[in-house]
């Protein structure tokens, strides 16, 4: 049984819930405070555990251990998935849920996960006799602990003694535990896992789900040793990321790494990109799911969130002959996936000549010739060499392509083969980090990436601009209306509870008198969240995106420096000034979220991520 496998063996026993430290941490005061929205607050070592049976069957059990400095000295750990002693042989799936030790000269002790009583109490008399039977005396108790402290016992016990070493420390293990954190991370639909390394010999493993970082839901707050994380971080490196990505043979904790993990997760239609950072007291790594799914399954436009108005003009944009498509956004915006789509959705997919080169690979497609190339740009800088990255786009224009795209720009090699496949009369396509599409042309020639605005405003280069983020969707089932959500946080006695209530107050009113949006049409997160949300209040992410085919207005005023003035020619130009209306043209993302939250389907406090509400240009109709 996996260490999944076990949390929903927890599931499924009828215990009192009782909240872990690493959950009680997270716990907003705010949410405390409020007595319409039950938080447990009571200290777990405070809490008695009663079973969910006939009272005649109650066990009345003392307080719960959760620190490992409240453990008495473990001399020697009894119990064994392969004990001599049958009556000391616990299953590989409870191992870390009850644990008989030695503490001392005749002293023993019988330690269990007191949330998975109703598993293990089978076996407490049995080791009671095996205990008794080795003169060691118990107190004639068992003592409730966390599935970690059992952990920690045990895996300490084993790293002292070189005992178990088909337990945890093995690489496979570490992989295995990689895989399941993955397998869970993938069944809430999170976008990213976050492990990291803790101080006092912890590790902590948290998820990304619509926007917002949340424990792994394995019952314990997300903490594990730090070996646990450890070694899953290694395996993962080491074990399971593809052998040509790595940007070195082994892990560091010292190193900052890369790679992309694919076949070797074992994971149908996933692939995972892994980074890892260092830190002070020890790694931290971020791996990002991409789902792996191609062809006619791959996401669409308008799943994503695209307006109908965005979608028409990405069809246009896809039948040019020539010129830079760019896909622009902060780190996990859903950048990557938005051009994976319209490759795949392209008029030409399959009969085209399509090609990628990318340092990584993020996503494997089907119909295109993909070509993985770890750039140097200290290659590139020495006299008489060129950089493979270089060297790899000569060769593509002598491949007869019709389509080619780099991937990410992010420095000269990159942007200078954007630019030379859009002005060889050929279509490329680009991923790049900005702010908006106001923002473009100055990161695009900044000095690192390098190129120069008459370039980038001449007709033909530029062929489309989109910028997108992603806003959490709220959950239909719970949300609030405005008074709903300015009372909950009224009725708290935090500062900030009582700032979020004026927010929430000043924004209904400069959304309706300034912006015409009135507020029985708006929506709040629900901070307790409901079932059908798993208590987050959201499900899911959409896109919030501007968008525009360059033209004259928008070039001339672009390659004179003028930005700003450009996007308001732009709104001008191509706005139908009402934000009510789905058309999207000439509208920013800042509209495109007003939208959205005008229909229900976001919070506004959404809106001011990309603009403040005060200073942006109302256009009259």
């Amino acid at each position: 049984m996996g260490l999944f496998d076990r949390l929903r063996g927890r599931e499924s026993a009828e215990i009192v819930a009782v909240p872990t430290m690493a959950q009680r941490r997270r716990t907003p005061k705010a949410a405390q405070a409020n007595d319409s929205i039950p938080t447990p607050t009571l200290q777990v070592q405070d809490v008695d555990f009663v079973e969910s049976r006939p009272e005649r069957e109650q066990r009345t059990m003392g307080s719960v251990i959760s620190q490992i400095s409240d453990m008495p000295s473990v001399r020697e750990v009894l119990t064994a998935t392969d004990s001599s002693n049958p009556a000391l042989r616990i299953p590989k799936g409870l191992q870390d849920a009850v644990i008989a030790v030695k503490t001392g000269p005749g002293k023993g002790g019988i330690y269990f996960d007191f949330k998975r009583v109703n598993e293990v109490s089978k076996y407490f008399p049995t080791l009671h006799s095996a205990l008794a039977n080795a003169g060691l005396s118990v107190g004639g108790r068992e003592y409730p602990a966390t599935g970690d402290i059992i952990r920690q016992v045990r895996l300490n016990y084993e790293r002292s003694t070189g005992k178990g070493g088909s337990g945890l420390t093995s690489q496979s293990a570490g992989a295995e535990m990689f895989r399941e954190w993955t397998r869970v991370a993938q069944s809430i639909k999170a976008t990213d896992i976050h492990l990291r390394i803790l101080e006092g010999g912890k590790g902590e493993v948290m998820v990304r789900v619509d926007g917002t970082l949340e424990p792994i839901p394995d019952g314990s707050g997300g903490l594990f040793t730090e070996l646990d994380v450890k070694n899953a971080i290694k395996a993962a490196y080491e074990v399971l990321s593809d052998r040509h990505s790595n940007n070195q043979g082994a892990f560091s904790e010292t190193s900052t790494l890369s790679s992309m993990i694919d076949a070797a997760l074992q994971i149908p239609d996933l692939r995972l990109r892994f980074s890892s950072i260092p830190g002070l007291y020890g790694p931290k790594s971020v791996c990002r799911l991409l789902s792996n799914v191609s062809g006619e399954n791959a996401m669409s436009f308008e799943t994503m969130g695209f307006a109908p108005s965005h979608i028409a003009m990405f069809d246009r944009a896809q039948r040019l002959q020539a010129g830079a498509i760019g896909q622009m956004g902060v780190t996990g915006s859903g950048k990557t996936t938005a051009a994976k789509t319209f490759v795949e959705t392209h008029p030409g997919y399959g009969s085209m000549a399509m090609y990628q080169i990318a340092d990584p690979i993020e996503y494997p497609i089907a119909q295109m010739h993909q070509i993985y190339v770890q750039r140097s740009l200290v290659t590139s800088k020495e006299e008489g060499k060129k950089d493979p990255f270089t060297v790899a786009i000569e060769s593509l224009m002598r491949s007869d392509p019709d389509f080619v795209d780099v991937g990410e720009v992010r420095d000269a090699l990159s942007a200078r083969a954007m630019a030379n496949v859009a002005k060889s009369g050929h279509m490329s396509l680009f991923t790049l980090h900005a702010d908006s599409l106001a923002g473009a042309l100055n990161r695009l020639t900044d000095p690192n990436i390098g190129l120069s605005r008459s370039e980038l405003t001449t007709s033909n280069l530029l062929g489309m601009l989109c910028y997108q983020a992603l806003s959490p969707v709220l959950c239909p089932h719970c949300r609030l209306n405005h008074a709903q959500a300015h009372q909950h946080h009224k009725s708290r006695d935090t500062n900030r509870d009582q700032q979020e209530a004026k927010y929430i107050q000043w924004l209904v009113e400069i959304l309706e008198s300034r912006f015409g949006i009135e507020r029985e049409r708006l929506r709040f997160r629900n901070p307790q969240g409901c079932e059908h949300c798993r208590s987050r209040g959201t499900k899911g992410l959409t896109i919030c995106a501007e968008m525009l085919m360059p033209e004259n207005g928008w070039l001339d005023l672009s390659a004179i420096g003028k930005d700003r003035d450009a996007i308001r020619w732009w709104r001008h130009e191509y706005s139908d000034r009402d934000l009510l209306s789905p058309n999207m043209d000439g509208k920013l993302v800042s509209e495109h979220a007003m939208f959205k939250a005008a229909q229900g389907l976001i919070d506004p406090r959404e809106i001011e991520r990309f603009t403040q509400l005060q200073s942006l240009e109302v256009l009259k109709k």
